[in-house]
Formats: C-alpha cells, sequence, structure tokens
C-alpha cells in the first residue's frame, strides 16, 4: 500500500500531519498509539476543540462511523479509521503539550 504522512507545525505550535492515500485505490487509514491515552492530544480540527478520541473516526465508540464502516477496534486505547479516496488528504493535530509515543498510521486498499 502507498500513502504518505507529512508533519508541519501550526502558529500556535500544534503539529499537524497529514495523511494523503496515494495508492491505486481508495482505502482506509488506521491509527494507533501503544497504549491507553495516547491519542488523548490528538484533534480533528487546527483550534484543538475536537478531539480525535470518542470521534465519529474512533474504532473504540461501537457506534462510531468508523467502526461501522471498518469494524470495532482493539481493546485498551483508540484507533483512528479515516476512509481516503484516491488523492485524498486528511489532516490530525497534536496539540503542543501531546504526546504520540510511537505511534503509527497504516494504510489499506479497500480493493
Amino acid at each position: 500500500a502507498n500513502g504518505t504522512a507529512v508533519a508541519a507545525f501550526t502558529a500556535t505550535g500544534a503539529t499537524v500531519v497529514e495523511l494523503t492515500n496515494s495508492d491505486w485505490s481508495d482505502g482506509v487509514v488506521f491509527c494507533r498509539g501503544p497504549v491507553e491515552g495516547s491519542l488523548a492530544r490528538v484533534f480533528l480540527d487546527e483550534a484543538l476543540t475536537q478531539p480525535a478520541v470518542g470521534s465519529e473516526i474512533d474504532c473504540a465508540v461501537p457506534t462510531s462511523r468508523a467502526a461501522q464502516d471498518w469494524g470495532v477496534g482493539v481493546p485498551q486505547g483508540s484507533t483512528l479509521a479515516m476512509g481516503l479516496a484516491r488523492g485524498e488528504s486528511r489532516r490530525l493535530y497534536l496539540a503542543p503539550d501531546g504526546r504520540w509515543p510511537s505511534g503509527a498510521c497504516w494504510f489499506q486498499d479497500a480493493a
């Protein structure tokens, strides 16, 4: 599978992680941290007002859109899942005081 992740910084010091599907087909990007709470300071918006944990992209929430589309995540932590069409990108924002130790994102095509 093919994809890119690019990190940059906002004016407030948040780290911007841009995930891009550069594969030959549509698919999904999964992101996970190694321990419970490791994604607590990851946000969906630049203003850092919409936490990713507990959101519609968090597979740990059985009723979330992500869990419905891609399956319920693993216990003890959040797994973020974002469907991306070919060439589409999605941004996540890590707060300046946030940590994502040994975090990982990977792409799976839908074909």
